[in-house]
């Protein structure tokens, strides 16, 4: 990924190096876009009760989609 990146900051280089005098400067990012740029900020963590909530929802779909006896 460290490729990636060198790469990307060294075609930006050379794109603002090379623009015309009325196009603006653009960040490597802008440039050329890689797949973990668009990863969205960190959600907090999950409460204990939280969790337990969202364990009791599952055992409900699943006792909802499982058949009640062996057959």
């Amino acid at each position: 990924m460290e490729a990636y990146r060198r790469t990307r900051l060294i075609v930006a280089e050379l794109r603002n190096a090379f623009r015309g005098p009325k196009d603006p400067w653009q960040a490597p990012e802008q440039v050329m876009p890689l797949p973990g740029d668009s990863a969205g900020p960190a959600t907090a963590p999950e409460t204990p009760e939280d969790i337990e909530a969202l364990w009791a929802e599952l055992d409900q779909r699943d006792a909802a989609l499982l058949p009640t006896t062996n057959g």
